[in-house]
């Protein structure tokens, strides 16, 4: 009689669901995405820290793949990770985050002293057209523990 023991792989299933769980990106809503329509939106970005982000063009379809230049203005050093970027859509004079069900991996990249980097990303083929932008959070590499800003794109236009 053979005795099967399943109780090894069922576990690591479990655990391995559980892992890629938190490994899924849920967007954080921007400050300024549940503004009243009426409200102009706040600056995303911490306006006393220099990161400026830029697409490499102003115009994509639904489904294209950009690329994202992250310029660093300040002496300090920043990570932050380009695959959990927030993807947001003008709604009037506001705007608001487009959930997207991305999963990424856990990395922390790092972006030095007055440096620039590139970056990966794509617009989901399923977006509907309209006025976009990009949003990436950083967390500081040098300053006092806590330390976070974020730096959001210029408007982009997705067509289909």
């Amino acid at each position: 009689m053979q005795r099967r023991s399943y109780s090894w792989s069922r576990r690591g299933v479990l655990v391995a669901a559980v892992l890629l769980a938190a490994c899924v990106h849920k967007p954080e809503p921007s400050p300024d995405s549940t503004a009243p329509a009426s409200v102009p939106p706040a600056p995303a970005a911490d306006s006393s820290v220099a990161i400026e982000l830029r697409t490499d063009r102003e115009s994509y379809r639904a489904g294209d793949n950009a690329t994202l230049t992250i310029v660093n203005h300040t002496s300090a050093e920043w990570t932050f990770n380009p695959c959990t970027r927030t993807l947001e859509r003008e709604s009037g004079t506001a705007w608001q985050v487009v959930p997207e069900g991305r999963m990424c991996t856990m990395e922390a990249w790092i972006l030095g002293p007055n440096a620039t980097r590139t970056a990966p990303t794509s617009f989901g083929g399923s977006l509907e057209p309209g006025r976009y932008r990009l949003v990436i959070a950083f967390a500081s590499a040098s300053a006092p523990h806590g330390s976070s800003a974020r730096a959001t794109s210029a408007p982009v236009t997705i067509t289909k």
